[in-house]
């Protein structure tokens, strides 16, 4: 991924370049470099290095560059530019390329936390799956994502790559020096004089790099903070600042395509040719309550309208609460709102302990059954246990006979 901790310089002959391809349908090709002090810099690609080595959007470059072009590929995507060549070709994963869900990232990993443990007790998270976890600012939406990224890195099994749009330059040094372990990229913003229609772009080449790598049969986890952030780009670029402009925007039916990205594609492919691998995505969406009336006369913020469009398209959500957030309760998770595609990976028993505790739960206001599950997984040693505990409180599903009137 393109480094971001450095300022822009300008490249001289002879010098090295690491960056992202970007392949438009009817441009030049070129290596992009971006970042939150990098601004945005194009550098193109000559021809004959084009006729001598296949490059394609999303794809990872280091090379040589001659006056002010990219004159010679030394790496393309980590391989030598003659072994890269036998790589597969970009495609758009099919049905025929996925397989359902079948394997699980522990969020309840030692260093995760409670909140970890809220997550796997709540939405159990599956290699593959689209997420969201959304919630007005300051209910813990960025601390959400940390703990998947913690959680992910822990298991060891994916690869981890953190998209920070619009971040400020400390939330990006956080990010990180915590987790050495992500690629955390950041992209540019107006605030470095960038048009939206780069930061957009910028957005859009990462997540084909993502899908670059699951094309070599890698397992990659794209963690985006936040999702509100591209949508607002992709809009911007569009000049579509109204509701009614943003509910008929190319961005629209782009972020549903950015949804339906992630799967498990274990499948046999079209005529055999599967590849295998995995895109997990995590984003986190700001989010409150629509106006009833605003909606109506079709004037609610465009930015609220994300959400909306994006949970059908989602096997996997987390939403937050502000009321939670606002009497310092966290994690903010309301447990009997999340959802997760992924409980059918549990064995039977703990499926039905999830489904008593949901009945348990909904029973109660918001802060009683937060203070029940925070009792429960503090008091229990594992995340089934916490379960079982909660479980234990559910009121018993009535039967057929149950509703039978008694006879006089």
């Amino acid at each position: 991924m393109p480094h971001s901790g450095a300022p822009l310089m300008r490249l001289e002959p002879g010098e090295t370049i690491h960056g992202i391809a970007h392949r438009p349908a009817d441009g030049a090709v070129a290596v992009l470099r971006f970042g939150a002090r990098w601004g945005f810099d194009r550098t193109p690609v000559l021809d004959r290095v084009l006729a001598e080595r296949r490059i394609d959007s999303g794809d990872l470059i280091t090379g040589v560059v001659e006056h002010g072009a990219v004159a010679q590929i030394s790496a393309i995507n980590g391989m030598d530019p003659d072994e890269a060549a036998d790589r597969p070709t970009p495609r758009k994963r099919s049905a025929y390329d996925r397989s359902p869900l079948e394997r699980l990232i522990p969020l309840d990993a030692p260093r995760a936390g409670l909140t970890g443990q809220a997550l796997e007790c709540c939405a159990p998270l599956a290699v593959g799956a689209a997420g969201l976890v959304y919630g007005p600012h300051g209910s813990g939406l960025t601390r959400c994502l940390q703990t998947v990224a913690q959680a992910a890195t822990a298991s060891g099994e994916v690869e981890v790559i953190a998209l920070l749009c619009r971040a400020r330059s400390e939330e990006a040094t956080h990010w990180r020096r915590r987790f050495p372990g992500v690629e955390a990229v950041t992209t540019p913003s107006r605030e470095e004089g960038v048009p939206a229609e780069q930061e957009a772009l910028a957005a859009e080449v990462v997540l084909a790099a993502a899908q670059r790598r699951t094309e070599q049969g890698r397992h990659v986890l794209l963690l985006i903070d936040s999702l509100t952030a591209c949508w607002a780009a992709m809009l911007e670029a569009e000049n579509a600042d109204a509701q009614a402009e943003a509910d008929q925007s190319a961005a629209r039916l782009r972020m549903t395509e950015w949804l339906q990205a992630p799967g498990w594609f274990g499948g046999e492919g079209l005529f055999g040719g599967g590849l295998g691998g995995s895109l997990t995505l995590v984003a986190s969406a700001w989010h409150i309550a629509v106006d009833d009336e605003e909606e109506e006369e079709r004037e609610s913020h465009p930015y609220l309208r994300l959400v909306e469009h994006a949970l059908g398209g989602l096997t996997w959500r987390v939403p937050l609460s502000g009321e939670l957030a606002g009497r310092r309760l966290y994690p903010a998770i309301d447990p009997i709102r999340c959802f997760s595609s992924a409980t059918r990976l549990w064995p039977a028993d703990l499926r039905e302990a999830s489904e008593a505790s949901q009945r348990a739960l909904g029973n109660l206001p918001l802060l009683a059954r937060h203070a029940a599950l925070a009792d429960a997984l503090e008091a229990e040693p594992t995340t089934r246990a916490a379960l079982q505990s909660l479980a234990g409180d559910a009121p018993a599903i009535p039967t057929a006979a149950d509703l039978l009137l008694p006879l006089d």
